[in-house]
């Protein structure tokens, strides 16, 4: 489904979507799967480095980010108008193509670790949580965190991430 809104005063683009790969799809024994391959999308393809990725949406002063939800993996972006199809190609290809390198891999891990931990920290979160564990049985997709926790983050291989997202 394509949604689109011209505003002919502002010569940019916004972009928005949303990929139907949430933490909903993590199997039990790996909370934050999904959270983990999101967060892998701006960290190198099959024809980029990480590096290369973030120079060639910084060359066209352009924004692109991912996140992981419980239901979907979303992604938004800025550029210029005249830059959208360079935002577009880039875009295609880390949903496409993510290379899931080691190096990457283990600098996303301990973010993740942190954030969750950070999370285990806000009273709003952990009643959320603590919520879903109430609401949803064992073996319903709410049921998991989707994040994740220190645990489930360590877990998971390169080949998780990988085969998670062949699957999507």
């Amino acid at each position: 489904v394509l949604v689109i809104q011209e505003n002919h005063a502002n010569p940019t683009v916004a972009i928005q979507g949303a990929v139907k790969a949430g933490g909903m799809f993590d199997p039990p024994d790996k909370s934050g799967l999904a959270n983990f391959v999101a967060s892998m999308l701006d960290r190198g393809t099959a024809t980029r480095t990480a590096f290369q990725q973030a120079e060639a949406i910084e060359n066209v002063a352009a924004t692109l980010q991912f996140d992981g939800g419980a239901e979907t993996t979303s992604f938004t972006g800025n550029s210029l108008s005249e830059d959208l199809g360079a935002v577009l190609e880039i875009l295609a290809d880390a949903l496409r193509n993510p290379a899931f390198p080691q190096d990457q891999l283990e600098k996303a891990r301990d973010e993740l670790i942190t954030n969750a931990k950070i999370a285990d920290e806000n009273t709003s979160v952990v009643a959320s949580r603590a919520a879903n564990e109430l609401l949803y049985p064992v073996g319903h997709p709410f049921h998991l965190y989707p994040i994740g926790n220190e645990s489930s983050l360590r877990s998971i291989t390169r080949d998780d991430l990988a085969s998670f997202h062949s699957a999507r």
